[in-house]
């Protein structure tokens, strides 16, 4: 079992819980895709972005994300800052 933990830059926060994960990394834009995996065979798709706009829109989408096993330690941490405007 993981807990994953989203964050957002302005405060935004969702805890999930998941039986195993998916990540998915796009080396051309640095987007990340978390894919949470239950027992039931449901999965959930977060987004780890850079891109602000997509906050916003669907599916949800964060700068910061945190993965813990079942002791609490964190095996996996995430952080994308926004890109700054040229």
């Amino acid at each position: 079992m993981f807990t994953i933990k989203f964050y957002t830059d302005n405060g935004r926060c969702i805890i999930r819980a998941a039986e195993s994960f998916t990540i998915l990394r796009d080396e051309m834009t640095g987007e990340v895709e978390i894919t949470l995996h239950q027992r039931d065979g449901d999965a959930e798709s977060i987004f780890v972005s850079a891109d602000q706009k997509r906050v916003e829109g669907w599916p949800p989408a964060f700068q910061w994300a945190y993965i813990e096993n079942a002791m609490g330690k964190t095996v996996e941490r995430i952080h994308l800052k926004p890109v700054e405007a040229a």
